[in-house]
């Protein structure tokens, strides 16, 4: 894809996460969720050219997460708790499917993957998740920290 293709993606992705952040903080949490939806779309275009948006400097991995963090708090609003705790995990194994990935740098992933597993954590804490619920991703976390060591 061009260069001009993947910015004019990225600044799509930063206005619409700007213009869903206004509309949550405003209360309107249907339409943050439908905003926060579309600039996932956006990540996830950028996540299939991670060379190209490496070299220009374009957060793919961050964007990703914050799209899906950006939902999953939404959700928690909404009262609809367990879809927020999917997209959490969704971070999470997203993460974990980028340490084959010579482009994405490898403490770049632990730092990120140790973020994602604490908002995960609080968030399953906050919402009185059942441990079930949160054991398994700690799990297959540690099991993937170990394989890489």
């Amino acid at each position: 894809m061009c260069e001009s293709r993947l910015k004019h993606i990225e600044n799509h992705w930063k206005a619409k996460t700007e213009a869903s952040n206004a509309l949550f903080r405003k209360g309107d949490y249907e339409q943050s969720l439908n905003g926060y939806r579309d600039a996932l779309d956006h990540a996830k275009v950028l996540n299939t050219y991670t060379k190209e948006a490496t070299r220009l400097n374009i957060p793919f991995v961050q964007l990703f997460a914050i799209s899906c963090n950006n939902i999953a708090f939404t959700y928690e609003e909404m009262k609809m708790k367990k879809k927020g705790s999917k997209m959490l995990k969704r971070v999470i194994y997203f993460l974990l499917t980028l340490g084959g990935n010579s482009t994405v740098n490898s403490d770049e992933i632990q730092s990120e993957l140790k973020i994602a597993r604490l908002n995960y954590t609080d968030y399953a804490k906050r919402n009185r998740l059942q441990t079930q619920n949160i054991t398994k991703v700690p799990e297959d976390l540690e099991e993937h920290l170990t394989f890489i060591d």
